[in-house]
């Protein structure tokens, strides 16, 4: 819950600045019901303030999110922490490679 959390605070401040700095945009993107944003959007700076802020929310949320069940995993199974950091590293390592993998598979389905 704490994850999510986090992400909704930093959806509705994005989303408050973006409605804020460009109203018109707003609505463009409120109305829109595209996956991947507009090439017209991407040259505003305000949508990439947004695009930045919810960015941020989203790796915050999803890393506490991560560390919290981790460590409530570690403690269901008597896992040490230098074991349990170890294979969290190793989660990462794996994490980071798949996320890029599924962008591009993303923008190539598209």
């Amino acid at each position: 819950m704490g994850g999510l959390f986090i992400v909704l605070v930093f959806l509705v401040l994005a989303t408050g600045i973006l409605k804020e700095q460009d109203p018109e945009l707003f609505a463009k993107i409120s109305a829109s019901k595209a996956l991947m944003p507009e090439p017209e959007w991407e040259e505003r700076s305000s949508f990439m303030v947004y695009a930045w802020i919810v960015t941020a929310g989203l790796l915050s949320g999803t890393l506490i999110w991560t560390a919290i069940v981790w460590g409530a995993f570690r403690r269901l199974t008597g896992v040490s922490k230098s074991r349990a950091f170890l294979a969290f590293m190793v989660n990462l390592l794996l994490f980071v490679p798949s996320m890029v993998l599924s962008y591009f598979l993303t923008i190539a389905l598209q």
